[in-house]
């Protein structure tokens, strides 16, 4: 007497023949290989998917206006202060080593309230210009820039900075573009000059060259102005 198995072990592709549903009775295809393999691999996307859920809520996106406490801050302004000391190979060629110190002890003694990120950084970097050395250099976290970089935070005119003039080399409105060669006078009410003196003071540079901080103003205004100026989705121009 011959008798059936219960599990079909092979592959559901070797069944060859005609349909028979007689067949499918004695060997559903929950006993398949194929829906075995199949139920597999939906179990283990269903595992990475839960996983990933879970991570989610563990995940804190980012907040623009948090505040880090003074202690804090300070803290990390020592830990810069050592660092540049101690592995800078010219931190004093340009500057000398009182003027640093009481600069990092000013900076020190005026942080008396938490801080954002931005409001931090933006103290930092005028520390960091005056070693005149184009290589030291510093940045926000990769969570700002993600977040920004996805805002309307940004000035809409690509532009050159040329014989003490910002000039538009780019309009990115569709509509009533403003016309390429033409000079901005000011921004928001506040005169180029003014802005770029500002600016400036937290662009590192070699030495004390001028070029590199032209380049790099009017070639990265959208950027700067965004990061050194004020977070704006409106500008007047």
């Amino acid at each position: 007497m011959n008798t059936k198995p219960t599990i079909w072990d092979g592959d559901i592709y070797e069944m060859v023949g005609e349909y028979n549903q007689a067949f499918w009775d004695d060997y559903p295809i929950a006993n398949t290989q194929l829906f075995k393999e199949v139920k597999k691999e939906l179990m283990e996307k269903q595992n990475l998917n839960a996983q990933f859920l879970s991570s989610e809520n563990k995940f804190t996106p980012y907040n623009p206006n948090k505040a880090y406490k003074a202690k804090a801050l300070k803290e990390d302004l020592s830990l810069l202060q050592y660092s540049l000391e101690d592995a800078h190979p010219a931190l004093y060629r340009y500057t000398t080593a009182t003027k640093f110190s009481r600069d990092f002890d000013s900076l020190f003694q005026s942080i008396s309230k938490p801080l954002t990120e931005l409001e931090f950084y933006r103290l930092l970097t005028p520390l960091i210009a005056q070693i005149n050395c184009g290589h030291t250099q510093s940045k926000l976290s990769d969570t700002y820039y993600k977040f920004y970089n996805h805002r309307n935070y940004f000035f809409p005119l690509q532009t050159k900075y040329t014989n003490g003039k910002l000039i538009i080399s780019e309009s990115y409105f569709l509509e009533d573009p403003i016309m390429k060669g033409s000079q901005i006078i000011a921004v928001n009410g506040e005169d180029i000059s003014i802005i770029k003196k500002n600016i400036d003071k937290h662009l590192s540079s070699d030495g004390f060259i001028q070029s590199s901080k032209n380049r790099l103003f009017g070639d990265c205004f959208s950027s700067l102005y965004s990061i050194y100026q004020a977070h704006q989705d409106t500008f007047l121009v």
